[in-house]
């Protein structure tokens, strides 16, 4: 019973044997259609009438089109035909989610993509596989074909609104290459729209051949496969991405067929050890990354904290500066009206002083009366080198045509005291 529960153990954690395809990746350039750039297209989508899809060549079924039998010859199609790929969850198709990657192809109208595959094995058989799903809210008439090198592998299929998963096979012909069709071939309808098929995780793969009495597993990794004697009534050996060598267990006598099952059976058995010893130190890794990732976001956490502080404290230094320069600039304001009215002042000032200045006059005083003439006294006129002395009675002043001539002295205090005069009718005028 131990052992047999053990087999089923390693068949369990082995692999799916469902489906099984001799594949590490697929065969296919760009089948998840990720590889294309959108440019950043704001409704998340770009036709391949002007970018071309990676891998991919878009083309409208227009005219003759031998391969597609039913399609009116003379169907001229719309400015809608065409390939578009879409980046889940934006643009104007919904949040449609095929599983597989954030973008798929979008087939909008009588339009296809084809790709060309090389390096074939020729006479091996190969599996094409697609998920596909129709636009929802425009009827059920959706309709894909699929052509391999002419021949037509799937003439008219509908699909769901949901994504569905779609898998033909085909045999490699003797030039090694082939060349792969998916066209969307539902009945055209009112210009302006069309059916659409979205389309996704498009892939070629070479099926396998495990041999008589065993059957194909996939590894849980998709890292190649295990090829499994466990057919019933079959014995053999595990073989890695190649056919295992069965042998009928009626075939042989009873001790060689008993011995046979329990090599198998401790295969199976040391199989489970290593798997079991490598799912310890699985675990023992998880659980060291575990610990690092805690640390780590302990110390992410801690960064946070710090930054968030700083950030904090940043802001009360803004805000504080931000203070600093409206008090700042409160009091240049607060001195600049200081200084118009200064200009202001002075400029009043100014304009005053002119009017003074301009109206201001200067009067001079009148000469001290001269005494009365002494009869007595007789002036005398002496010759001196260069000039003549005048001798004059005392506070009298000596004349010319009548006119009197006044001392240095005179003369200077009659200047100071017009001066005196005008500079006091400046002042009265400006106050």
């Amino acid at each position: 019973m131990l052992l047999l529960h053990l087999f089923s153990l390693v068949t369990v954690i082995g692999a799916d044997s469902s489906t099984c395809t001799g594949r590490i990746t697929s065969l296919l350039t760009n089948g998840g259609f990720e590889d294309t750039n959108l440019r950043d297209m704001p409704r998340g989508m770009t036709t391949g009438d002007n970018y071309q899809i990676p891998g991919w060549t878009c083309q409208k079924l227009k005219g003759q089109c031998d391969e597609c039998g039913d399609i009116d010859s003379a169907y001229a199609p719309y400015d809608y035909d065409t390939c578009i790929i879409h980046a889940m969850p934006r643009g104007p198709f919904g949040s449609f989610d095929s599983g597989d990657g954030s973008k798929f192809l979008i087939l909008h109208g009588r339009v296809g993509v084809t790709q060309t595959v090389d390096d074939l094995k020729a006479g091996e058989e190969y599996i094409f596989s697609f998920k596909a799903a129709e636009r929802n809210g425009y009827g059920n008439g959706e309709v894909f074909r699929l052509i391999v090198d002419g021949k037509v592998i799937e003439k008219s299929r509908n699909v769901p609104v949901a994504f569905t998963d779609y898998s033909y096979t085909f045999t490699a012909a003797s030039s090694g290459s082939a060349e792969i069709e998916l066209l969307n071939v539902s009945p055209h309808i009112a210009a302006g729209d069309g059916h659409t098929i979205f389309v996704d995780a498009v892939s070629l793969e070479l099926s396998v051949d495990c041999g008589e009495g065993a059957a194909c597993h996939t590894a849980i990794d998709g890292s190649g496969y295990t090829c499994k004697c466990d057919g019933r009534g079959y014995v053999g050996h595990d073989a890695a991405n190649e056919k295992a060598k069965c042998v009928d267990v009626t075939t042989l006598g009873a001790d060689d067929a008993l011995k046979g099952k329990v090599g198998v059976l401790q295969e199976e058995m040391t199989a489970v050890e290593d798997g079991v010893k490598r799912l310890m130190e699985d675990g023992a890794g998880v659980k060291s990354s575990i610990e690092i990732a805690s640390a780590d976001i302990l110390t992410l956490q801690t960064f946070q904290t710090a930054t968030e502080n700083a950030t904090k404290a940043t802001q009360d230094d803004v805000e504080s500066l931000k203070n600093q320069l409206a008090d700042a600039n409160s009091k240049i304001q607060k001195l600049a009206d200081s200084v118009n009215t200064l200009i202001a002042s002075n400029t009043a000032m100014a304009t005053d002083l002119v009017a003074a200045l301009t109206g201001a006059k200067a009067s001079v005083p009148p000469v001290d009366k001269e005494p009365e003439p002494d009869v007595a006294f007789a002036p005398e006129i002496i010759g001196q080198a260069g000039g003549i002395n005048l001798k004059l009675q005392q506070g009298r002043h000596a004349s010319v045509n009548g006119e009197m001539l006044l001392t240095a002295d005179e003369v200077s205090s009659l200047i100071k005291a017009a001066i005196e005069n005008a500079l006091s009718s400046v002042g009265a005028a400006i106050q």
